[in-house]
């Protein structure tokens, strides 16, 4: 298992503060949940493929921040033409929630 983005030490101590008894209660698989974690990073990856993401990952605060605007400027600025291309109301309603929508989604194409 390839470790992306550094969690995967931090959601094994935050499981081992539970009894083994509670972690069965849980119902959540450790390898399932990474899955599953790593299945959403690799969508995120698609959505944000052309945008410069990683300079969010260090810098100020501030620099973060700024990237963070410009994160969801482009969400939307993709949204709004994709949902320009459609000519039914409903296809402009998914195109213009594709982002909120991508966790209920299995694969997502790049717009």
């Amino acid at each position: 298992m390839v470790d992306y983005i550094g969690i995967a030490q931090n959601l094994k101590n935050a499981l081992g503060q539970y009894s083994a008894s509670d972690q069965r209660q849980a119902g959540i698989d450790e390898a399932e949940a990474v899955a599953v974690l790593l299945e959403k990073y690799e969508v995120v990856k698609a959505i944000y493929h052309g945008f410069d993401y990683e300079r969010g990952l260090a810098g100020s605060p501030h620099e973060r921040l700024v990237v963070l605007a410009e994160a969801i400027e482009w969400i939307l600025t993709r949204q709004h033409e994709a949902a320009a291309r459609e000519t039914s109301d409903d296809g402009k309603r998914r195109e213009n929630r594709r982002y909120q929508d991508a966790d209920q989604e299995e694969t997502m194409c790049s717009p």
